[in-house]
């Protein structure tokens, strides 16, 4: 595995070693690779993975009743404190429609 993921490091250089390793781990269990970096993102679709981000799993989360809109509200605008990498534009507009008392994605 480790050889695996070095050689994932040689071939695309502008992954950290890390993100070479998650890349892997998704391949090799066909499973869906959670990021926020574009760089992971892109070559993982380049690789046919299901990638999907932070917004997708808050999604998830409001449609299975998990967590209240408002709650998933609440936690985005923390998050867009917090993580300047997340799309604030789009955010905001799911933070104003679960505001709203929406029950499901847009």
């Amino acid at each position: 595995d480790v050889v695996e993921i070095v050689s994932l490091s040689d071939k695309y250089s502008s992954l950290s070693l890390a993100d070479c390793s998650v890349l892997f781990c998704a391949r090799r269990h066909s499973a869906i690779l959670l990021t926020g970096d574009r760089r992971l993102r892109n070559t993982a679709l380049d690789s046919k993975l299901d990638v999907h981000g932070i917004l997708w799993v808050i999604e998830l989360l409001v449609d299975r009743k998990i967590i209240t809109p408002y709650i998933a509200a609440q936690r985005l605008e923390v998050l867009i404190d917090a993580n300047v990498r997340l799309p604030v534009e789009e955010c905001r507009k799911y933070i104003e429609y679960w505001k709203q008392g929406n029950n499901d994605t847009k």
